[in-house]
């Protein structure tokens, strides 16, 4: 089966030492050190838990198993950002890429310095990155990359930038060639969750917590329960409770739950803006290896990188022109997606009273209009000397751009009303540090002012990380534990 639902309703009242909701990487780590140390520990999914491999990566099927809302969630704003929720076991580490850094030293070393966060250094989150590397193996790729990822290189090399193959949480086998696919994704569900279920944790899935409450000492968490069985309301039971659902389901919970300073007023990410770029031979579809190039020359103000391109996600990236669709089927092996990605993304999450999910706003950031506009115009730079023949920008009523000649046709500065936006690094809207720098837990994940009471997540990091998060949620939460524990 591809699907693994719970296929017996729980009991009513659910009991453990520690209670942790959510599985993506910041709760499957925590989850997993707690069990080997011998702790009581039961951890709550909301999702089903689904096969690392069941579904072809980024087809419907799996965007409808693995993703809340089947991917389709917005946030409002200026100009409205779309992302992609995890509602899984494993979280987002099942449906991204892979793509895999260990936590940036200049970053850490700012966030420390920012937010006065104790025992925090850059040489600390490398070893503790190499030591979660143990568990969730990191590769290169085995073979060339694909030739869309290779343009990308290509490009980067004519203008004199830096750029890069970046490794994947992937293992590839031997038979990678000729296997269904090419290798297996070290997500959470194929590597930390079987260990924390190996070492005595328990896994719950189906299972949404609406709110907590402190009560003689125990926390006391209402939750609703869905399974093939149909749906009821339980209770857990925990002494320890860590939250780890997510940069925008973790301030939701919170704030159902009466926690509301601080609470989902700083969440950052990285926006994206897409340009579909043709050339004159076939780019895509000549392996079964994702692109894996990302140029970094300009970081951390922004960077550029090349998307898996196939018809789905390139029909995806022309939404605003769907003037080129009907052309899509018969060209698409000529046409790949790329991407220009800044770190100045800024909003809010809010409890949305008679909503499930919470209120997302993204806020007006000129500064990150303007480094979208030059990312947008360092792109078609780097693809036009790739040898592009034509780049179609995802910005409604833009201009085909034929060459470098037609650079100028680009808009100096972006419009907010007219781009299409999409991030999936969200984070900071529960920033760690001390009590008077707008936090919202301590150095270590404590939730100021509540007892026992924790973050394990994206949620708690204090700003955008400038490379692919999940490296640093990673050892962010192993560095937590290792407090905890000691």
């Amino acid at each position: 089966m591809s699907m693994l639902p719970q296929a017996h309703p729980p009991a009513d009242l659910i009991s453990a030492e520690i209670a942790i909701v959510g599985s993506g990487p910041g709760g499957a780590v925590t989850g997993m050190l707690l069990a080997q140390a011998g702790r009581d520990v039961v951890m709550l999914e909301e999702g089903a838990h689904v096969e690392v491999d069941a579904y072809r990566a980024f087809s419907p099927e799996e965007m409808h198993a693995k993703l809340r809302n089947n991917g389709m969630t917005m946030a409002l704003g200026p100009s409205p950002v779309a992302f992609w929720e995890a509602r899984c076991v494993g979280g987002g580490s099942e449906v991204n890429r892979g793509l895999y850094h260990r936590p940036s030293p200049e970053v850490i070393a700012a966030w420390a310095e920012r937010q006065s966060i104790e025992a925090l250094s850059p040489e600390d989150m490398t070893d503790l990155a190499l030591e979660g590397e143990k568990v969730a193996k990191i590769s290169t790729l085995p073979g060339p990359a694909p030739k869309v990822s290779l343009k990308l290189a290509e490009g980067a090399e004519a203008m004199g930038w830096s750029h890069m193959e970046v490794p994947r949480l992937y293992s590839y086998g031997a038979d990678w060639q000729s296997a269904p696919q090419p290798g297996l994704k070290q997500s959470m569900s194929a590597t930390y969750i079987p260990a924390f279920v190996a070492a005595g944790g328990r896994l719950q899935t189906g299972i949404r917590v609406t709110g907590l409450r402190r009560e003689n000492g125990i926390w006391r968490l209402k939750a609703r329960a869905r399974g093939i069985w149909g749906q009821k309301t339980i209770e857990i039971r925990a002494k320890t409770v860590f939250i780890a659902c997510g940069a925008t389901q973790t301030p939701a919970l919170l704030r159902r739950s009466g926690i509301k300073r601080h609470v989902g007023d700083s969440l950052a990410y990285h926006s994206m803006i897409k340009v579909v770029a043709r050339f004159d031979e076939e780019i895509t579809g000549d392996t079964p290896l994702d692109p894996v190039h990302q140029v970094k020359h300009f970081d951390p103000r922004f960077s550029l990188g090349a998307s898996v391109s196939n018809p789905a996600t390139t029909a995806f990236a022309l939404s605003d022109r769907p003037d080129l669709l009907p052309r899509l089927a018969s060209e698409w092996r000529h046409w790949g997606c790329y991407y220009a990605q800044s770190t100045g993304g800024m909003g809010t999450v809010r409890r949305l009273p008679g909503f499930e999910d919470p209120l997302i706003r993204a806020k007006d950031n000129p500064q990150d209009i303007e480094d979208l506009s030059a990312g947008l115009r360092a792109l078609c730079e780097c693809l036009f000397a790739a040898g592009a023949q034509a780049i179609y920008p995802n910005i409604q009523g833009a201009a085909d751009l034929y060459g470098p000649q037609d650079l100028a046709r680009l808009p100096r500065r972006l419009d907010p009303a007219t781009v299409s936006l999409s991030t999936l690094h969200l984070t900071a809207t529960c920033p760690m540090g001390a009590e008077d720098r707008g936090s919202v837990c301590d150095s270590f994940g404590r939730v100021w002012g509540a007892e026992d009471l924790y973050l394990a997540d994206s949620a708690m990091l204090p700003g955008p990380t400038v490379v692919n998060p999940q490296g640093t949620i990673m050892a962010m939460a192993r560095r937590n534990m290792n407090h905890f524990l000691h």
